[in-house]
């Protein structure tokens, strides 16, 4: 079966995987029990799909051209995908190309760079929402100007899934200097409680966001520690949540193997599928 469709994305175990053959109908294959959730609507566009998450009967999208993304939905037997519908307060900011996003419990969960953070909510076949949770996180909009000249539009926010958890993690740069903040995200009171320690977790920062328990226990990682590539992709930034610190690890995730299990962690997170590649390895085995 695989080898007729081509892998879109990845979420919370589950592929989503569009058929080979235009106009691509959506799949979401649960590799374990090897049992596949067959989508009517189609990916037209499959090469512009940039991140997907599945819950147990949706697909959500970004979109991606030039200018902006766009979060669609899709329910089984819904023949199309379809825009979400974003709160008034909400719907310029995710226009964003620096959107973050996430299942959790059953929902999807969606961050834009200003830490602004909604819940997708389906009401019927035909209708999904998007409601306000955060309205943005503690700094992101309290820079003056002059700060965000250097400090927001170099920052960015992720949404991460971690131990029965939904975690925001902002990440700044602000005069040279990084800084990384926690916030667990209590989705019921609809606040976001500060996170001096995740414990013994460690967080990747990506495309993707891993979660790594007992990370103590894996080699060449520290726990309490969040890592995320460098801007030029050179190397990996380890910034220690206990003392502040920020650290360019040597390794970077493109060298020589073997990797190491934070280059093989970084490259889950950063590494996206090539659908035109896997389009044109098909082809060219039936040819």
């Amino acid at each position: 079966m695989l080898r007729d469709h081509v892998l879109v994305a990845a979420s919370d175990g589950l592929l989503v995987l569009a058929d080979s053959k235009y106009p691509h109908p959506v799949r979401v294959l649960n590799p374990l029990t090897g049992s596949l959730l067959r989508f009517a609507a189609t990916i037209r566009r499959v090469n512009r799909v940039r991140a997907a998450a599945a819950s147990s009967d949706l697909v959500f999208s970004f979109y991606h051209d030039s200018y902006s993304d766009l979060v669609s939905w899709a329910h089984p037997a819904a023949g199309e995908l379809s825009p979400v519908e974003f709160p008034h307060r909400a719907g310029l900011f995710f226009c964003s190309k620096q959107a973050s996003m996430v299942s959790y419990k059953g929902h999807v969960y969606l961050a834009d760079q200003n830490g602004t953070i909604v819940r997708c909510t389906t009401e019927s076949v035909q209708g999904c929402h998007a409601e306000l949770i955060i309205a943005e996180s503690p700094n992101g909009t309290a820079a003056s100007s002059s700060e965000d000249t250097t400090g927001r539009r170099y920052g960015r926010e992720f949404l991460v899934a971690s131990a029965e958890e939904l975690l925001l993690v902002c990440h700044r740069r602000r005069r040279r200097r990084r800084t990384v903040e926690v916030f667990r995200v209590d989705v019921d009171r609809k606040v976001l409680d500060p996170m001096k320690s995740i414990g013994r977790r460690s967080l990747f920062l990506g495309s993707r966001c891993l979660s790594v328990d007992h990370a103590d226990r894996l080699p060449s990682i520290r726990s309490n520690c969040v890592y995320r590539v460098t801007g030029n992709g050179d190397g990996v930034w380890e910034y220690d949540l206990g003392r502040g610190g920020t650290e360019k690890m040597i390794s970077t995730c493109h060298s020589a193997r073997p990797f190491s299990m934070v280059q093989v962690l970084m490259n889950y997170c950063v590494a996206l599928p090539i659908v035109k590649a896997q389009l044109h390895s098909i082809y060219r085995t039936r040819d």
